[in-house]
């Protein structure tokens, strides 16, 4: 794999991730006592403190709009994530390879 596509490459991989938590979302929300909530809250806290605060805990999260600001919300923190990632990944090949030039 060529470093140039580790940026891309993470981007996809945090949408499509993204995409997932948010299925695991709709999945989790009629299981209330789920043993995978708590997991679930720690691995997303950042992108559910965010939308908590943007609209307070009264927000009609069940209907289209409160839905699909989670998605976004969802998709935009797992794609900077993935994004970020990328970036670790290609920084850390590039100097790998400048040792190994030197």
């Amino acid at each position: 794999m060529k470093t140039k596509h580790a940026v891309v490459l993470g981007a996809i991989s945090g949408l499509v991730i993204g995409l997932v938590m948010f299925w695991v979302a709709l999945s989790l929300r009629d299981h209330e006592g789920s043993v995978l909530m708590t997991p679930y809250q720690m691995l997303n806290a950042p992108v559910l403190w965010m939308l908590v605060r943007l609209h307070g805990l009264f927000y009609d999260w069940q209907s289209f709009a409160g839905l699909s600001q989670v998605l976004v919300g969802f998709l935009i923190y797992w794609g900077l994530v993935g994004i970020l990632a990328g970036l670790g990944l290609r920084v850390f090949s590039n100097r790998k390879h400048q040792i190994r030039a030197a």
